[in-house]
């Protein structure tokens, strides 16, 4: 489940989510928003602008590869 406090004021933190994918061997795929599960528009952010949620992702994707690389 995606962890973004941030993203209701317009701003994705991924760092959280890095934190928690790398610690449990977690892949992007895990990563959801509550309204990939429901009908609540949450995170509002993602929700209203199509093209944030890919992006977020991919930016999840590479930095996750690049701290399993650190371990």
């Amino acid at each position: 489940i995606l962890w973004n406090k941030a993203a209701a004021w317009g701003r994705a933190e991924p760092a959280k989510n890095i934190y928690l994918c790398t610690k449990y061997g977690l892949t992007k795929e895990a990563v959801m928003r509550h309204s990939d599960l429901g009908d609540q528009s949450c995170p509002k952010y993602f929700d209203d602008q199509e093209g944030k949620w890919a992006a977020f992702l991919a930016e999840l994707d590479t930095a996750v590869g690049k701290a399993e690389k650190k371990q």
